[in-house]
């Protein structure tokens, strides 16, 4: 699904806590489950950001990878029609 921030668009995906497969497509095999934690790591250029279940991750146009609070989500974005 598409979504727009500020006249940004960005692809993005909503981790659920069992939908790892989804968010290692999204992120190019990029994101990391470490083992017996209930969340997931997607790298960033200054290392790993950690990404909660209902946090988002979006893909900027140049395949920038962001992790977003759900609620920071909402306020921010909204979905393209």
């Amino acid at each position: 699904m598409k979504y727009t921030r500020k006249q940004i668009e960005v692809d993005a995906i909503k981790y659920t806590g069992t939908n790892e497969k989804e968010i290692s497509d999204f992120t190019g095999g990029k994101s990391e489950v470490p083992k017996g934690f209930a969340y997931l790591l997607i790298p960033d250029r200054q290392g790993n950001q950690v990404l909660n279940v209902n946090d988002w991750v979006t893909k900027g146009e140049n395949g920038e990878l962001r992790v977003v609070t759900h609620d920071d989500f909402k306020e921010e974005y909204e979905l393209i029609k």
